[in-house]
């Protein structure tokens, strides 16, 4: 579930318009189950599924679903003659289940439980339309549809079940990534991350480094000691934390506090001797050696990059390596090297 597409049926609830969301991928396709697009009735849109010819008759249909107000199943198969020659090289099939979205206050509820990090399940049958939210604390009252151990899947690492008529979408925190330090190399890295739908927050306690002009992608800035900064950022399982401040100093002072909390990544920019010694140090202090191990140092992918919009390129691949669950694959490669 794309929180910011979500969020856009609330900020447009005065207009006509449709949901897409992919509920069945095989073969090669370009997006994933869950994923989601928005589309109005003059044809524009937030997200993709994917793009091309695919995503244009994805938005057509979603078009002709707003005209007649009934939502339907749209079945599509990427491999045929009008994707070859339009030079595609997805091969496969998609199911898109496509919503005429009659009740805007009930997608109103989902964005607030994303933003207050309230863990819920998003239930819509595809034959009858009809939709519910089903809160965690009354999973175990949802009609045995799965067991306590398939919920907790659902939740916290599957995020979407199909099944028969049903569709069942996780309804979590949405990810949101804070970057410590506000100088060349963070530029970039807040565009790129907002791009991939991030909500950015960029810290640095020097406000001619942190303002809006130069991080116009950045949701929250923070011009502020770190110290103090870091009071008031809340860390959960969906938070990415990249460190590039300008001194292992800062990212002492940083990490101290991060480390007492829930998070998704951590990465840090610096020599690897000098990463280690902090590290040591932390451990020292008594935090938890199994903790600092999971702290991705050097930061990035090892893909040679050496200027700043390189370097961000390597650090959005490894963190989204990690949203996707691709990060253990690229470990195993690195040691084989």
């Amino acid at each position: 579930m794309d929180y910011k597409v979500i969020r856009h049926i609330d900020l447009n609830r005065d207009k006509s318009m449709a949901l897409a969301t992919i509920v069945r991928a095989s073969g090669s396709t370009p997006r994933h189950e869950g994923t989601n697009m928005l589309v109005f009735s003059d044809g524009t849109a937030v997200g993709s599924v994917g793009g091309g010819t695919g995503e244009q008759r994805i938005r057509l249909a979603a078009l002709e679903v707003i005209r007649e107000r009934k939502s339907r199943l749209f079945r599509i198969t990427l491999n045929d003659d009008v994707a070859m020659q339009e030079g595609m090289i997805c091969g496969g099939t998609m199911e898109t289940y496509i919503e005429w979205i009659e009740d805007p206050d009930l997608y109103r509820e989902l964005t607030q439980l994303m933003e207050h990090k309230t863990l819920a399940v998003f239930w819509r049958n595809l034959t009858t339309h009809q939709k519910k939210i089903v809160l965690e604390k009354d999973l175990n009252q949802a009609d045995a549809f799965l067991s306590n151990e398939e919920w907790q899947e659902l939740l916290h690492r599957q995020h979407f079940v199909h099944r028969g008529e049903t569709v069942l979408e996780a309804v979590v925190p949405y990810e949101k990534l804070i970057i410590f330090g506000g100088g060349h190399v963070a530029r970039p890295i807040a565009e790129t991350a907002a791009r991939c739908e991030f909500e950015v927050t960029l810290v640095d306690d020097r406000a001619e480094f942190a303002n809006q002009e130069r991080f116009p992608w950045a949701s929250c800035i923070l011009a502020k000691p770190f110290e103090e900064a870091l009071q008031e950022i809340s860390f959960d399982e969906s938070t990415y934390v990249v460190m590039v401040t300008r001194g292992h100093a800062y990212d002492t002072v940083c990490l101290r506090e991060v480390l007492k909390h829930s998070w998704k990544y951590i990465g840090m920019i610096g020599s690897k001797k000098r990463v280690k010694t902090l590290l040591d140090n932390l451990e020292a202090e008594g935090y938890a050696r199994k903790d600092l191990d999971r702290i991705h140092t050097p930061i990035g992918l090892p893909i040679g990059a050496e200027t700043p919009d390189e370097i961000a390129v390597s650090i959005m691949a490894q963190v989204i390596a990690v949203k996707r669950g691709r990060i253990a694959s690229f470990d195993a490669w690195m040691q084989e090297k």
